[in-house]
């Protein structure tokens, strides 16, 4: 696999993971409500200071939630997101690209590693 696929590959998931952060604390910030009917996420690389779990149980369930959301804001765009939210918008479909050309990276990787023999 040639040295920038690599790149690609290592690099864009923390991508992927701090635009997810940012969506979730612009819901956090913005669109209180919105975020207690999500389940009350934290980012995936940060908690929220007065959100910051007291146990592993906690954590467990909370990590299921993020991830949750991060699939289903893969499809459906968020209510919160509306035209006066350009940023978020902007960041929610960089965030899909970077998750979609991850996807069809890794399969061309594979195919490609297969392929060689």
């Amino acid at each position: 696999m040639p040295w920038y696929m690599t790149l690609w590959l290592l690099l864009t998931p923390i991508l992927a993971m701090a635009i997810l952060d940012f969506l979730i604390f612009i819901e956090y910030r913005d669109h209180n409500r919105n975020w207690i009917r999500d389940g009350r996420p934290h980012g995936l690389l940060y908690f929220f200071p007065d959100e910051i779990p007291r146990s592993r149980a906690v954590l467990r369930g909370r990590w299921g939630v993020v991830h949750k959301l991060g699939l289903r804001w893969l499809f459906v765009k968020p209510e919160w997101i509306d035209k006066n939210e350009r940023l978020a918008h902007g960041m929610l479909i960089i965030y899909r690209a970077i998750v979609f050309l991850n996807l069809i990276l890794i399969t061309t990787a594979l195919l490609m590693v297969t392929w060689s023999d």
